[in-house]
């Protein structure tokens, strides 16, 4: 269906990529080393990187998700955590349109989160206070959106987020 189509340019770019903090870690531990037997013991091979930072980054989302923790940033860089706001009726065009419903019924409909008591939540990064700070922006991933909107919309939990 898709063999001569190409995609396009992804809209967000990455400026360092694993790869970039794996070689970071090597010239690193190359500077501490002083025998190369200490050098060995040291350094471990890329896929044993990548799964532990893959696991590190596993555990701070858990914190942040499952128990309402806020994540401080080092070098004053802020806190990432989930807001809590509640919802404004008044305008429309500020509504989110359940496109799944709203095909089904033939008219327009909005998404009023209901199961939330009518609170809306989403990841939110407060700046700190940091040089060209209008440069960085936060922008989770869709497993982890998708993730708490499951969390959400589960009976079960009692989870209370920040305002």
């Amino acid at each position: 269906m898709f063999e001569n189509s190409k995609r396009g340019e992804g809209v967000y770019k990455k400026d360092y990529g694993s790869d970039d903090i794996y070689n970071l870690y090597k010239n690193e531990i190359k500077k501490i080393a002083v025998t190369e037997k200490e050098l060995d013991s040291l350094l471990v091979d890329k896929k044993l990187f990548r799964t532990i930072c893959d696991e590190f980054n596993k555990l701070l989302i858990d914190e942040i998700l499952i128990n309402s923790e806020e994540m401080r940033l080092p070098y004053r860089l802020g806190v990432v955590r989930i807001k809590k706001s509640k919802m404004k009726y008044d305008d429309k065009n500020k509504l989110k349109i359940d496109w799944a419903a709203s095909k089904k019924l033939g008219k327009r409909i909005y998404h009023l989160n209901d199961h939330t008591g009518g609170y809306k939540y989403r990841f939110y990064w407060t700046k700190g206070i940091v040089k060209n700070i209008t440069a960085y922006s936060f922008i989770p991933t869709r497993t982890n959106t998708r993730r708490l909107a499951s969390i959400l919309k589960d009976k079960n939990r009692q989870l209370d987020y920040f305002m």
